[in-house]
């Protein structure tokens, strides 16, 4: 007879091998579990709301628009300045990387709650003729090609009256040709 070894502990419960291999698979398959959880609810933690897609992002403690959940943005965007969510208003904050990226909008409106654009944002939106920007202050968007250069070169950017220095001398948005007061 071969005895397996075991070790007795304080309350004269014995512990085998085969129980301490038992638990070590168990405790991976709970990690898994919780890990496909988390995975799942961070798909769920998306939403649609007015035509944009959002999702929450804790790295901007807010919500941020992402690529549409239902295809392609096309026409006329007006992001939200806040949105319920999670049984409460959060305010938008980020519009995601390459979040409209090729889509056929024509227009968007970039609420005053927006403090970061994403690489890309609007990159290659060749029907993108008017940008509405809420904001006072110029988002820093130089080292990232937020827009594409034809919407730069043929598009209007739109800003409040005493907003519209601040853009005409902002890097990047000083590259539309044409600013104009909303």
């Amino acid at each position: 007879n071969k005895s397996i070894p075991c070790k007795v502990f304080p309350s004269g419960q014995l512990y085998n091998r085969k129980q301490k291999e038992y638990t070590i698979i168990m405790n991976r398959v709970i990690l898994c579990i919780i890990a496909l959880l988390l995975f799942v609810s961070d798909l769920y933690a998306q939403f649609e709301y007015e035509g944009v897609s959002y999702k929450y992002s804790s790295e901007y403690g807010g919500l941020e628009v992402i690529k549409s959940l239902s295809g392609h943005y096309a026409g006329d965007i007006v992001i939200a300045s806040e949105v319920f969510y999670g049984g409460r208003k959060q305010p938008v904050v980020s519009i995601g990387k390459k979040a409209f990226k090729y889509d056929s909008i024509t227009s968007v409106v970039i609420p005053e709650t927006v403090e970061n654009i994403g690489y890309m944002a609007f990159g290659n939106c060749d029907y993108l003729l008017k940008v509405y920007c809420k904001r006072e202050d110029p988002i820093d968007i130089s080292d990232n090609p937020v827009f594409g250069a034809f919407t730069k070169k043929l598009g209007t950017l739109f800003v409040s009256a005493s907003a519209r220095e601040r853009y005409k001398h902002a890097p990047s948005w000083s590259a539309f040709s044409n600013i104009t007061i909303s």
